[in-house]
C-alpha cells in the first residue's frame, strides 16, 4: 500500500514498518509489516550482544522505512536499549514513538488472529501467544500508526503472518552481508581491469517485477534452511533446464504480467476509512486514480493467467505443478475475471506512458454505466483536443515544426522545444521558458487555463469511476487470499525463471551444477569458483574444499594477494546460491545445511564509535564466539593481525583450539606460520596453501589450493623490496627471521612423535565418514570396512613425519593430495562409486560407480557389455553428456562392447544427448526407450529389437458340438458379419497357455481349460514392419454362460460346428479353412497338437514352458493329417 512516487523511486523505496520492544530478560520482539505484499513478520529472541547484532542484522534485513518504539527505557544492566539503537544507527530511518499502552499483547493476539489470512492454529498463535507476547505487542502498535496514518482499515484474513520467520532460515549477520559483497560490492572498480566489480545480488538481479527483486534480495540475506524446499527449487530448476520450451514460455508468460503486479494486487487487502468529496477533492482524485490503475493491472494480471496455465500444464515439477493446481486451476480467478468484465472495458490495458494511463483510466469503466461519468469524459477528450490544436496553431504561427506537446502528471501538458529551431528569443507569449538538454520547455497561459480545465475533467472522471467501482471492490475484498496467493507466486516464479535459470543459461555448459545436500555430511565441493568474479576473469581457476565432522577446520596460508580471501568469500557464496535453491559454479557440491553463517574478514577502525581496528575485530569475534551453533559455518581471514605479533598469534591460536573442539565447519586463512603447527596436535584440522612460485626473487602466482602448508621464505620480504624498501633494511629483516624459526624447529618435531597415534585414528575416522555418506551397497560397504581395518593394522595410517624443506619445515601425510598415489588410496578406501580428491580427502559422488574419473553407475553382463543403471543418472543434461562422454572413454579402454541405455519416460530429455554421443535406438516401451552403443570397431553383435509379435487363437468347443464364436466391432469391411474365433495378442511375460485362456475370459466371459496348440501359423510384414505369429489353441469350456466384452465384441454366441464351418468366409479361404480342418482331425482323434510342459534349463535357471507331443494310450490312432 505504498504512494506511488516516480517509478524507479517507488521501486527501491522500502515499503515496511517495524516495531520494537524489548524488557530486562535481555528479550526483543519484533512486529515487521511489509506494505507492498500486505504480510507481517513476528519474531522474538534473546538478544546475545550487548550491541544489538541480532536485532542490527534483522534491522539490516528489513531496511524499514520507519521504526515504531515505546518511550520507557527497558534495557538490560549494561545494554543501550533499542530506542537509543535507532537515534545511534539509524538516523536515516524515520522514528516514531508511542506510548506503552500500544503494545499490547492480549490486543495483539485478537489483531493477528482477526487479520491473518490462515487459522491461528495453522500459523501457531494458539501453541505460542505466551512464547511470543513481546512480538504481539510490537504488531499492536504497528497495526494501529500503519490504520492511522494511512487512513486504511486492513481487511480481515487478509494478512500472510509469519512467526520467527527470520529464524526459520540461515542468520548472517550485518557484517557477514558487507564481507561478503552479498548486496552491495565493496569496491565498485576492478583493479587492473576496466570491468566494474558487482555483487551476488547485482549479478542475479535479472528479475522482471519489483517484487521478484525484492524475494531474491530476502533470499540472498536470508537463505533457506528446510532442504525439503531446496531441493523442490532445484527440481524445478532441473526441468528448466532441460526444457527450453517451458524455460522462454515462462519467461514470455511473466512478461504479460505488469512490473507493479504483486504490490496492486496486496493493495486490496485496505480500504480507505471513509470515501467522500471533501476527502477526494484536495488531492485532485489522486487515490481515486491509484484505485482505478489498481482495478486496470488487476484486470491485466488475469488476462495473462491463461497463458501462464498453458505453459505450466506440462510441467512435471513438484513446484510448478503445485503452482498450476493453486492458480491455474482455481476457479475464482476466472470469476473474478469475468466479474471485472461486467463492468470494465475490455479494451483497457495498463498503461505506463502518463497520458496514456490517465487516458485508460478515465475511459475504464463501460459506456453507459453512469450517465455523469459520460459528461465528465466528454470535457476531458474536449479540453485533450483544444490542447492539440493550441499546439498546431503555435507550430504554424510561430514557425516552430518541430514543437512537442509532452505530458506528465505533475505539470500536465507542456511544450518542448529544440534549441536550435529558437532563433533568439521566444515570442513574449511563452512563459516559465527553462533549458532541459538540448530542448527548451515552456508553458502559455492558454495552455495553462486549458490544463486546469483538462485535469478538473480528469478528477471528475477519476471519482465517478471509483463510485462505479465501489461494488466491485466490496467483493474482491471478500476474499483476498487468492490475490495475495498470486502475488506470491509471480514473485518466486520471477526469481527462480528470470533469476536463477537465465544466470545459469548464459553461462557455458557444465560450469554450474545441481548441489546434494546430506543432513550431517561433509562440505564437499570439486573444482569451485566465486560466481561473480569468474565473469570477470575467463582464466579464473577453480579450488576445492572438503570439511567434515572428523575434519571440521582448514588453515588456509599463503603469500598476500595468492587468494586467500577471494577463497573464503567463494565458498560462502557458493553455499547461499544453494541453500536458495540455484545452481552452484562447481563440478560438483555436497553440503550440509548452515544455520548459521559467520564472517571475519577485512580490517577498518570505526572512530564515530571509539572503536580501533583491534576492537572492531574483537567485538565481531566476540558475537561469532557467543553464538556458534553445531551447523554453522566460520569464515576468518588475518585474525589477530591489528595488534602485536605475539598476542596476536596467542588470540588465533585460542580461537583455533576452541573451535576445533566444536562441530562447526571453520576456514581460517592466516600469514601466521605457527598456526601450521595445529596440525601436529589436532588431527580434525588441515592445512592448505596457495601454490606460489619463486623466480628470480618474483612470486609467480597459481592461485591454486595445495594440500599441506608451503615454505615461500621471506614472501613478505619480497613484496617489501617491490614496494622500495632499502636492501639494507630487508637483509637485517631475514637475519632476525633466521633465529625466531630456529627456535621453532625442535618444538613441531617434538610435536610429530607425540601427537601421531590420535592423527592415526582420526585419518581412519575420516574415512568411515566418507563411507558413510557413500552411495554403496553392502557388499562394497563391507569389503572397505575389512580393508580399512587390516590397513590400520599394518600401520601405513600411522606413517606421518616431518621433514625440513626450502628452510622451513612442512608437514607430510602418507594420504594426502600433494604426494599420495592412486595405488595408496585405493588400497586404503576402496570405495566403487567415483571418487574425488578434495583437499587429500576421498568423496564419493553419489551418481557414479567407477573408479577412474567420471563414470555412470553401471554393471556387466555375461558377454563382455554394460548395463547402464537408469536410476542413477545425473540431474541434468549438461551433467549427462560431459559424464556420458567420459564412461565411454573408460569402457573403451577396459575393452568393453556393448552399452545399454535405458531412459525412462521421464527422463526423455537425455534421448538427444545419447544419439549426439552415437547411441542407436533399439526399441521402446509405453514407459521407456532403450539405446544401444557398439564399442569395438567389428560389426556389431548386439541382439536385434525382438521381430515378431505373437498372437492367440482359442478354439473352444462343447459337448454339444458348439463352438464358441464372436463378432467384432472393430474388423475389415470384408469380414463384418463374420463369426470368427476369439483372438488377440499374448501379453509381455504371459505363456501362450494363459494368454488363450485370459483372452476368451476376457471377450466371452467363458472360463476355458487349455488342452493343445493345435497349429500356428506365420506370417510378415504386418505392423510397422513385424513378424506375426498366430497360435491356435484347443480350450475346453467350463462354463457356458456368455458375457460380451461391449469394448471389443459386437456379439457372441455357441454355434453348431457345422454351420460355422458353412459360412463364406471360412470356405473361401484356403489358410482358415486348412485350420478347421486340422481341428476336426483333432476332434476326430486323427491328430496330435502340442500341450504344454513346464521345464527347467540350466542355462539360466528359469522355469520355461516347452511345447511337444505326447501320444496317450487311449490316442494310439492318432496321426497327422
Amino acid at each position: 500500500m505504498e504512494d506511488d512516487g516516480g517509478a524507479g523511486g517507488a521501486a527501491d523505496r522500502s515499503s515496511i514498518v517495524i516495531g520494537l520492544i524489548e524488557n530486562r530478560a535481555k528479550e526483543v520482539g519484533v512486529a515487521a509489516f511489509d506494505l507492498r505484499s500486505a504480510s507481517l513478520h513476528l519474531s522474538q529472541y534473546i538478544e546475545t550482544s550487548c550491541s544489538y547484532q541480532n536485532t542490527k542484522t534483522l534491522l539490516h534485513f528489513y531496511d524499514p522505512m520507519v521504526i515504531i518504539v515505546p518511550p520507557v527505557k527497558l534495557a538490560p544492566d549494561g545494554m543501550l536499549g533499542v530506542s537509543e539503537l535507532v537515534d545511534k544507527h539509524y538516523t536515516s530511518n524515520k522514528k516514531i514513538t508511542m506510548s506503552r499502552g500500544c503494545f499490547d499483547d492480549t490486543k495483539g493476539a485478537m489483531l493477528v488472529k482477526n487479520l491473518a489470512a490462515k487459522e491461528s492454529s495453522a500459523i501457531g498463535l494458539d501453541t505460542y501467544y505466551k512464547q511470543y507476547y513481546l512480538c504481539l505487542a510490537a504488531a499492536t502498535a504497528t497495526i494501529k500508526w500503519i490504520e492511522a496514518e494511512k487512513g486504511v482499515i486492513i481487511t480481515n484474513h487478509s494478512l500472510l503472518v509469519t512467526f520467527n520467520g527470520s529464524f526459520d532460515h540461515m542468520n548472517i549477520d550485518a557484517a557477514s552481508v558487507q564481507n561478503l559483497e552479498i548486496i552491495d560490492p565493496l569496491h565498485t572498480e576492478l583493479w587492473g581491469s576496466s570491468n566494474k566489480k558487482r555483487s551476488l545480488f547485482q549479478m542475479l538481479k535479472t528479475t522482471k517485477t519489483i517484487g521478484g527483486t525484492r524475494l531474491l534480495r530476502a533470499n540472498l540475506l536470508q537463505p533457506l534452511k528446510d532442504v525439503k524446499t531446496i531441493n523442490a527449487r532445484l527440481d524445478c530448476l532441473d526441468e528448466l533446464m532441460n526444457n527450453e520450451e517451458l524455460f522462454f514460455g515462462l519467461s514470455q508468460g511473466l512478461r504479460k504480467f505488469p512490473k507493479e503486479t504483486d504490490k496492486v494486487l496486496c493493495h486490496f487487502c485496505f480500504k480507505p476509512k471513509k470515501v467522500t468529496d471533501e476527502v477526494l477533492r484536495p488531492a485532485n482524485g489522486r487515490k481515486s486514480q491509484m484505485l482505478i490503475s489498481s482495478i486496470i493491472i488487476l484486470k491485466t494480471a488475469l488476462d495473462a493467467l491463461p497463458f501462464l496455465s498453458k505453459v505450466l500444464k506440462d510441467a512435471k515439477s513438484f513446484l510448478l505443478c503445485n503452482i498450476y493446481r493453486s492458480i491455474c486451476e482455481n476457479p475464482k480467478y476466472e470469476e473474478m475475471r469475468k466479474r471485472i468484465g461486467s463492468i470494465i472495458d475490455e479494451d483497457v490495458v495498463h498503461a505506463r506512458v502518463p497520458f496514456l494511463a490517465c487516458t485508460q483510466q478515465c475511459f475504464a469503466v463501460k459506456v453507459g454505466v453512469d450517465g455523469l461519468l459520460d459528461v465528465a469524459r466528454r470535457s476531458f477528450c474536449d479540453t485533450s483536443e483544444a490542447i492539440h490544436n493550441l499546439a498546431n496553431k503555435y507550430r504554424e504561427e510561430h514557425k516552430l515544426p518541430n514543437l512537442k506537446i509532452p505530458f506528465n502528471n505533475r505539470q500536465g501538458f507542456y511544450f518542448s522545444i529544440p534549441q536550435k529551431d529558437v532563433n533568439g528569443k521566444l515570442p513574449g507569449k511563452f512563459i516559465q521558458v527553462m533549458k532541459h538538454g538540448k530542448n527548451i520547455h515552456c508553458s502559455t497561459f492558454e495552455l495553462a487555463s486549458l490544463n486546469v480545465r483538462n485535469k478538473s475533467a480528469a478528477a471528475e472522471c477519476f471519482m465517478r469511476t471509483e463510485i462505479c467501482l465501489e461494488a466491485l471492490l466490496e467483493v474482491i475484498r471478500e476474499d483476498i487470499s487468492p490475490l495475495t496467493r498470486l502475488a506470491e507466486v509471480l514473485c518466486l516464479l520471477d526469481m527462480i525463471v528470470n533469476s536463477f535459470a537465465h544466470t545459469i543459461s548464459t553461462k557455458p555448459v557444465d560450469r554450474y551444477t545441481r548441489p546434494e545436500f546430506t543432513d550431517n555430511g561433509p562440505m564437499a565441493i570439486d573444482a569451485g569458483r566465486h560466481p561473480v568474479l569468474e565473469s570477470l576473469h575467463n582464466d579464473f581457476v577453480p579450488n576445492n574444499l572438503f570439511l567434515s565432522e572428523a575434519s571440521n577446520m582448514i588453515v588456509v596460508m599463503g603469500p598476500n594477494m595468492c587468494g586467500k580471501s577471494t577463497y573464503l568469500q567463494q565458498v560462502c557464496l557458493m553455499v547461499i546460491l544453494a541453500q536458495i535453491g540455484c545452481y552452484v559454479p562447481a563440478r560438483f557440491a555436497s553440503l550440509r545445511v548452515v544455520d548459521r553463517m559467520f564472517t571475519r574478514i577485512g580490517t577498518g577502525d570505526n572512530v564515530e564509535y571509539n572503536s580501533s581496528t583491534f576492537m572492531t575485530e574483537m567485538r565481531e569475534t566476540a558475537f561469532l564466539m557467543q553464538n556458534i551453533s553445531p551447523k554453522s559455518l566460520i569464515v576468518m581471514d588475518e585474525l589477530g593481525r591489528a595488534t602485536s605479533s605475539s598476542d596476536g598469534f596467542a588470540i588465533a591460536w585460542s580461537c583455533c583450539e576452541h573451535l576445533l573442539s566444536l562441530k562447526a565447519y571453520t576456514i581460517f586463512a592466516t600469514h601466521f606460520e605457527g598456526l601450521s603447527e595445529l596440525v601436529t596436535i589436532y588431527p580434525n584440522v588441515k592445512t592448505l596453501h596457495f601454490e606460489v612460485d619463486l623466480r628470480n626473487n618474483r612470486l609467480d602466482f597459481k592461485f591454486r589450493l595445495k594440500d599441506q602448508p608451503q615454505y615461500v621464505p621471506h614472501y613478505g620480504l619480497l613484496l617489501a623490496g617491490v614496494a622500495g624498501l632499502p636492501c639494507s633494511v630487508i637483509e637485517t629483516a631475514k637475519n632476525i627471521t633466521k633465529l625466531i624459526t630456529e627456535k621453532e624447529e625442535k618444538r613441531i618435531v617434538n610435536n610429530c612423535e607425540r601427537y601421531h597415534e590420535i592423527q592415526m585414528v582420526y585419518r581412519v575416522a575420516q574415512r568411515l565418514f566418507c563411507l558413510k555418506y557413500s552411495n554403496q551397497n553392502e557388499v562394497d560397504i563391507r569389503q572397505a570396512l575389512q580393508d580399512l581395518k587390516d590397513n590400520y593394522k599394518e600401520g601405513r595410517y600411522s606413517r606421518r613425519i616431518c621433514c625440513r624443506g626450502g628452510g622451513g619445515f612442512l608437514l607430510k601425510a602418507s594420504y594426502s593430495v600433494a604426494n599420495t598415489s592412486s595405488e595408496d588410496i585405493d588400497a586404503a578406501v576402496p570405495i566403487k562409486p567415483l571418487r574425488s580428491k578434495i583437499n587429500g580427502n576421498i568423496f564419493a559422488y553419489p551418481w557414479a560407480s567407477s573408479r577412474k574419473g567420471y563414470v555412470l553407475d553401471a554393471s556387466e553382463d555375461t558377454y563382455g557389455g554394460i548395463v547402464i543403471n537408469p536410476d542413477k543418472l545425473p540431474r541434468n543434461a549438461y551433467a549427462f553428456a560431459s559424464v556420458l562422454h567420459v564412461s565411454l572413454s573408460q569402457w573403451k579402454l577396459e575393452g568393453k562392447k556393448g552399452v545399454w541405455l535405458k531412459l525412462p519416460l521421464e527422463r526423455s530429455e537425455l534421448v538427444p544427448v545419447a544419439v549426439k554421443e552415437g547411441f542407436k535406438y533399439h526399441h521402446a516401451e509405453e514407459s521407456y526407450v532403450m539405446l544401444t552403443y557398439w564399442i569395438p570397431e567389428e560389426p556389431c553383435m548386439l541382439p536385434a529389437n525382438a521381430s515378431h509379435q505373437v498372437g492367440i487363437g482359442g478354439f473352444v468347443i462343447n459337448e454339444k458340438k458348439e463352438v464358441l464364436v464372436v463378432q467384432e466391432k472393430n474388423c475389415p469391411s470384408t469380414s463384418a458379419g463374420a463369426w470368427k474365433l476369439p483372438t488377440g495378442f499374448v501379453l509381455e511375460s504371459e505363456d501362450i497357455f494363459t494368454g488363450a485362456v485370459r483372452e476368451v475370459k476376457e471377450e466371452t466371459g467363458i472360463d476355458t481349460e487349455f488342452v493343445e496348440v493345435v497349429a500356428f501359423r506365420q506370417t510378415h510384414q504386418v505392423a510397422f514392419e513385424k513378424s506375426d505369429l498366430l497360435f491356435i489353441c484347443l480350450l475346453r469350456p467350463l462354463s457356458s454362460q456368455i458375457e460380451v466384452d461391449g469394448l471389443e465384441i459386437q456379439a457372441a454366441k455357441w454355434i453348431p460346428l457345422a454351420e460355422f464351418i458353412e459360412q463364406p468366409c471360412i470356405q473361401d479361404d484356403n489358410m482358415f479353412k486348412k485350420i478347421i480342418d486340422i481341428c476336426m482331425a483333432r476332434l476326430g482323434k486323427r491328430y496330435c497338437g502340442l500341450s504344454a510342459h513346464h521345464l527347467i534349463s540350466n542355462f539360466d535357471g528359469k522355469i520355461s514352458t516347452l511345447y511337444y507331443n505326447v501320444v496317450e494310450p487311449q490316442d494310439l490312432n492318432c496321426q497327422g493329417v
